[in-house]
């Protein structure tokens, strides 16, 4: 069964968060703890959903349902199968990525000479 795309979006989410934590860890011994609840706070900080808590909670049964992901000693976790999952959402969004990339860098500028005109209303 495939996974939705909030479901997608919620495993990417995670998956990326931890990313980036663990690269902010001076030392490679150690590990990121992650309660379920400082996640949820951070997706609705970000407004990254528009649902309510509960609703975020319930994707998260689902996910754990699915062996995607893992809430043991109050940590969240992608499981091998979920960290696979999200290995293939991030190869699938990286030409997307690299394309923002390639315009943020303004090498569209460079590309071709772009013309300005006014825009009347």
């Amino acid at each position: 069964m495939k996974l939705n795309k909030i479901e997608k979006v919620m495993l990417y989410a995670l998956g990326r968060y931890y990313d980036i934590s663990l690269r902010a860890l001076p030392d490679k011994s150690l590990a990121i703890h992650l309660p379920k609840n400082v996640f949820i706070d951070f997706v609705r900080k970000v407004k990254l959903f528009e649902k309510g808590e509960r609703a975020i909670y319930k994707n998260f049964e689902y996910l754990e349902k699915r062996k995607l992901i893992s809430y043991e000693n109050k940590n969240l976790t992608l499981t091998e199968k979920g960290a696979k999952e999200y290995r293939e959402l991030r190869e699938g969004l990286k030409p997307y990525f690299e394309i923002n990339n390639i315009i943020i860098k303004d090498r569209v500028r460079d590309s071709k000479k772009l013309q300005t005109v006014f825009k009347i209303f």
